[in-house]
């Protein structure tokens, strides 16, 4: 019998607030199994746990895979995973749908400016 997952408070923190939407989607899905999921997915059970334990940021791969399991929305959670690691990175990106912001965080670095500048 699988151990019972940890309780999250989704008001701790952005990486517990996250990890507690994938384990509501999971619900919502009809609350599937890991081994379930992990056959759908191609990650491994212990993988998908540990994406919404909310210790660590799943990767954006493992993020999707799991949603994809779960028959989540992809281009949603994306936008969802890149403001998380805004958050943990510090850095204000504004929002979809506020002036200037599409709400993803710019892949390449800005050519040409030092760090701290």
């Amino acid at each position: 019998m699988p151990r019972p997952e940890r309780l999250l408070d989704p008001t701790a923190g952005p990486l517990e607030e996250f990890a507690h939407a994938l384990r509501a989607l999971r619900k919502q899905a009809g609350n599937p199994s890991y081994r379930t999921m992990a056959k759908l997915a191609h990650y491994s059970v212990a993988t998908l746990a540990e994406a919404a334990r909310g210790l660590h940021k799943p990767s954006l791969k493992v993020t999707l895979a799991y949603v994809a399991a779960c028959e989540g929305d992809p281009e949603a959670w994306t936008r969802r995973w890149y403001r998380l690691s805004t958050t943990l990175e510090g850095r204000d990106v504004p929002a979809r749908g506020q002036p200037g912001g599409n709400g993803l965080v710019p892949t390449q670095p800005q050519v040409g400016r030092r760090p701290g500048a």
